[in-house]
């Protein structure tokens, strides 16, 4: 392993500072990029609708702002123009297969400056932060969110497992939802490839996940992704998962739920 790799998956560079039966956990969103690499399958834009909510949030007191949104490079309005203060926000509704610029102008004097954020999130989905600074009026250009399909409330979650060492070669993971009989996903191999597995947005979960002719020190890193590409880690380093001691409990009061697109 790397260095990079080490503090990736354990938070240390220097593994020697680890004993056995250590965990690290860690969560990130996945981008467009990584998305398209992990789920190729998925190459063409959505035609769905999507609402988002537009926010706006001032450093300076009294400041206030117009701000229009577009479809992208063209002068055609979609939403606005909107007089905004600090904390302002409205709602509209963009469709994934198109991009939207918004413009912020300061409304009374357009030499003024402002400093601030304007937010654009989705109903379902991660949030995207701009950030503006000085005089004039500000071009956000390009937004554009896959607004997802509908469901009744269930839809797929994945997982994925990193053999990091050791000698087990498949994982399995164990879904035990708060009503109903839990379910085993795999065979789960080690080369960080997903795999995908149903759920139900009424339902917690807890998870455990067992290595195939595991041994007595396995590291491995096992990611959760939910339906809105949240991705949830943990890393075990040097943990016994011989028989009888096949199971590993993964996320214990850290996550335990996932949302469906609406």
């Amino acid at each position: 392993m790397t260095g990079a790799d080490k503090l990736k998956y354990f938070g240390v560079s220097d593994l020697s500072q680890l004993k056995p039966g250590y965990t690290y956990t860690w969560i990130d969103t996945l981008n467009a990029e990584e998305r398209m690499e992990i789920r190729p399958e998925i190459s063409l834009r959505s035609n769905y609708n999507c609402g988002v909510n537009v926010e706006m949030y001032f450093s300076g007191s009294g400041d206030t702002a117009t701000v229009t949104a577009y479809e992208a490079n063209t002068n055609t309005i979609v939403h606005g123009p909107v007089d905004m203060a600090h904390g302002d926000n409205f709602d509209m509704t963009i469709n994934g297969s198109k991009d939207y610029d918004f413009k912020v102008e300061p409304f009374e004097d357009p030499i003024n400056s402002m400093f601030g954020n304007f937010i654009v999130d989705p109903d379902w989905g991660g949030k995207s932060i701009y950030s503006f600074s000085g005089s004039g009026s500000y071009l956000f250009e390009d937004y554009q969110f896959e607004g997802p399909a509908p469901t009744d409330g269930t839809c797929d979650a994945y997982v994925a497992v990193y053999h990091l060492s050791g000698i087990a070669t498949k994982y399995t993971l164990k879904v035990i939802p708060d009503v109903g009989i839990p379910f085993e996903v795999g065979p789960i191999l080690g080369d960080d490839s997903e795999v995908d597995f149903e759920i139900d947005e009424d339902r917690t979960y807890e998870f455990e996940i067992k290595a195939e002719d595991g041994g007595t020190s396995e590291s491995f890193s096992i990611q959760i992704i939910r339906p809105d590409n949240v991705a949830h880690h943990k890393s075990f380093y040097g943990v016994d998962m011989s028989v009888p001691n096949p199971y590993l409990i993964v996320f214990s009061y850290v996550f335990d739920y996932f949302d469906c697109p609406y």
